[in-house]
């Protein structure tokens, strides 16, 4: 994985969905309701997390 996290690998526990994939994906203008429609594994709370974690 490259770019903002190419440090160090941080995902959501139990997924291969990184938290940089989740920004870009919010940058892209997708809502959380497209995020959570397209990768099931992840709830809500996953994405407020990669918000907080970045801010």
């Amino acid at each position: 994985m490259s770019g903002r996290f190419s440090w160090c690998w941080l995902g959501f526990k139990g997924t291969r969905i990184s938290v940089d994939f989740v920004i870009e994906l919010l940058e892209n203008n997708w809502t959380f309701d497209d995020i959570l429609k397209n990768y099931p594994q992840l709830e809500k709370e996953d994405i407020l997390a990669a918000v907080r974690y970045v801010s």
